[in-house]
Order: structure tokens, then sequence, then C-alpha cells
């Protein structure tokens, strides 16, 4: 089977790879500057769509040249690799089911000049993409308080109102502390932290929230580690509408961008040999 494409050296790739960056960097900070300055144009993309908004941190280590370091036995400067905190948002066209729309390519972006920056290019984005034409959406995160501290501000920025809009933790993350605080009374029985996950888990589902916590702080009395998944629920209980999402189809989880940090980060920037 003859090979398909064109044939091209590799600076001839890294070139076009290049100047393909500077071109989208550019583009991104003529946004930016008309979005301060408010002559940003509201788009209509996202018009009467069902929209899908996510955001997420990632780690990898960059690399710094070191001018005043120490040489290597060959003369050359070493490099030092401090730890960045990349973070991404994803923005996505849902389907009826609540799915991942293939028809309309999602959105990526992300920086790593720190939550605040990222938040206004999510900012930016949906509001060139008219997302406050959007029928109804649901932004997603895990627990970080950096996320949910910032959405109020961008749903202001942008336009988006309740209850057309609204705000969850990740379900799964949930779980995971309601996971830690059975391990943490009932250790090796696993049969009924089985049988407990799973009752806790349809009643965060049917909203239950205050049920989940009231069972949670009756174990708190036999293992003190379950009082901090009690705080970690109860200061984020306004944002488990898990029940208000299932009936509307919209998604609970924040897999999206888990599978952008995935592929942006994790098989790009942390990468042997980069």
């Amino acid at each position: 089977m003859g090979r398909r494409g064109t044939a091209m050296g590799i600076k001839q790739l890294v070139r076009i790879v290049r100047e393909t960056g500077h071109f989208v960097q550019a583009q991104r900070r003529g946004w930016l500057h008309d979005w301060r300055n408010g002559t940003l144009p509201v788009g209509s993309e996202l018009a009467g769509k069902r929209v899908g908004v996510a955001v997420d941190g990632g780690r990898a280590r960059t690399r710094e040249y070191a001018p005043q370091g120490r040489k290597t036995k060959s003369g050359r400067r070493k490099f030092q690799t401090p730890w960045r905190e990349p973070k991404l948002l994803i923005i996505y066209v849902l389907d009826a089911r609540g799915r991942s729309d293939p028809s309309f390519p999602p959105f990526i972006d992300g920086t790593m000049e720190g939550p605040d920056a990222l938040m206004e290019l999510l900012a930016m984005h949906l509001h060139r993409l008219g997302a406050s034409q959007a029928k109804e959406g649901v932004f997603l995160g895990d627990g970080a308080d950096w996320i949910w501290a910032r959405v109020p501000w961008v749903m202001e920025k942008v336009g988006l109102r309740k209850p057309s809009w609204q705000s969850a933790v990740d379900f799964y993350h949930v779980i995971e502390h309601v996971s830690a605080a059975l391990e943490a009374v009932y250790g090796n029985d696993s049969d009924t932290k089985q049988r407990q996950r799973g009752r806790l888990k349809k009643m965060l589902k049917r909203g239950e929230v205050e049920e989940v916590l009231c069972y949670l702080r009756k174990l708190s009395v036999q293992a003190i580690i379950v009082g901090d998944q009690i705080a970690y629920i109860e200061r984020r209980k306004q944002i488990l509408r898990y029940d208000y999402l299932l009936r509307h189809r919209l998604p609970i989880g924040s897999g999206a961008v888990e599978s952008a940090i995935r592929r942006v980060i994790n098989q790009r920037l942390v990468n042997t040999g980069r």
C-alpha cells in the first residue's frame, strides 16, 4: 500500500509548526486585546446549543537555560527544569444524551500564566463563541478552589444565567472522597464498603447530599479522617446538583478536560526526552 501525504524533512515540519503556533498566538492576543477593550464581537457558534465547559490543571517540567550554571564535562551549560502548572479549558457541544457532539469539534486552549489568566481566556472564548445565546450549559471540574472561586466571575462577564447554566464538581472526584471515608471505617470489609458506596452513589445522583453528609457524620465518630471528607463535600454542596443535571441530560463528569490534559500535556509536554 502506497504512502499518503507529503514527504518533508524535520526542519520543514518544525518550521511549519512554529509558524502556525506564532499565527495562533497572535490571533489569540488580538482577541484578548479586543475583549479587554470591549470591542470583541459576540459570535453565534454556540447559539441554541447545549454546551459543556470544563477546566483542569496539570504538571510539567519546563526546560530553562541557566547561563550562570555549572558546565558539563563537554563545556555546555546545564538546563534548569522547574515544575510548572499548565491549565487547560475545553468548550464542547452536547448532544441530546449529554455526550460530546462529534459534529462540533471541541475547542481547547491553555496557559501557564495561572488561574486568573485561564479564566480570562475562558470568558473571552465563551463570549466570542456566543455562549450567552446557548440553550443551556454546565461548568465542570474537580474540587479545586481556584476553579469554583472564579466561575461566577466568568458567568457574569459573559452574561450566563441560572438555571440555564449550572456548575458541578466532577461526580467521580466526589465519590473518591466518599470511598476514602468508607475505607477509613470499614477497612478490609470489602462487601460493606461496596454496598455502602453503591448506596451513597445513588443518593448523590438523587440530590440527597444532606442525607449523605448525615451518614458520613455518624462514621466520623469512628475515624477522624472522615471529617476531612465531610468538609470537602460541605464546602461544595451547592455545586453537587447531580439530580438536576441527570434530569436535563447534562454531564456530571469532567472526563473531557481530563482527556485533554492527557493528550495535550502528558503526551506532549511530559514526554521522555522533551
